[in-house]
């Protein structure tokens, strides 16, 4: 996703977002009256957070968990756990 902006509304409803970048400075402890600014780098992200306990970068390119478990390859395909199975119940039997 690109535009780091919608993508950082749509992650952030009820807060303001403001600036242009993949990096986003987010101040949870401020609530709804938290400002989310967004830096082209994570230099300029760390530069302007003065407490690191009141404030955090969010990576907006970084790939969701949800996203990352979709690209993860199943360890068996459906046929192939079937057929498992079926021969651990015929060696059973």
């Amino acid at each position: 996703m690109s535009n780091f902006l919608e993508a950082a509304k749509r992650r952030y409803p009820d807060q303001v977002v403001g600036g242009s970048g993949r990096y986003a400075v987010v101040t949870p402890c401020a609530g709804p009256l938290g400002k989310i600014l967004l830096f082209e780098s994570r230099d300029e992200a760390q530069a302007i957070i003065l407490d690191p306990k009141r404030a955090h970068i969010v990576d907006l390119g970084g790939l969701s968990g949800d996203e990352l478990l979709a690209k993860i390859p199943e360890r068996y395909d459906a046929d192939e756990a079937r057929r498992e199975r079926r021969e651990s119940r015929e060696k059973r039997a």
